[in-house]
């Protein structure tokens, strides 16, 4: 089982941007739960983020100060989209992450072989 880790909004990176239709969604219903129940999963060597863009912008809009991470490790992890005609592969999303140099929204896909769920109410990510 990937390990579940609280983890600082200031500690993680984005490799994709988002789209405020999507965000405005995943907002509404982050605050109508009242629990984050979805981990952002990252790449557990860089904080680079694999999936959860748009949660991960939500929680810097809702003012978190955490969110919960389900680390992985790219060996365990398969990238199923390309871009701009070029297959992507780990070591293209780990530098466009640490360059600050954001694809488009929904250019990556990472499929995971197992999800995670969790159960923290939002007070204790303030």
């Amino acid at each position: 089982m990937n390990e579940i880790k609280l983890m600082s909004i200031s500690d993680i990176i984005p490799t994709e941007e988002f789209t405020e239709s999507r965000l405005d969604e995943v907002i509404k219903m982050i605050i109508l739960s009242k629990v984050w129940t979805d981990p952002i999963r990252i790449e557990k060597n860089t904080n680079i983020i694999m999936d959860g863009h748009h949660r991960f912008e939500s929680a810097k809009r809702l003012k978190l100060r955490y969110v919960p991470c389900c680390l992985y490790d790219y060996s365990d992890v398969m990238v199923t989209r390309n871009y701009d005609g070029k297959i992507l592969n780990k070591n293209d999303i780990i530098k466009r992450g640490m360059s600050g140099q954001l694809y488009p929204a929904k250019t990556t896909k990472h499929e995971f072989k197992q999800l995670v769920s969790v159960k923290i109410p939002l007070n204790e990510l303030m």
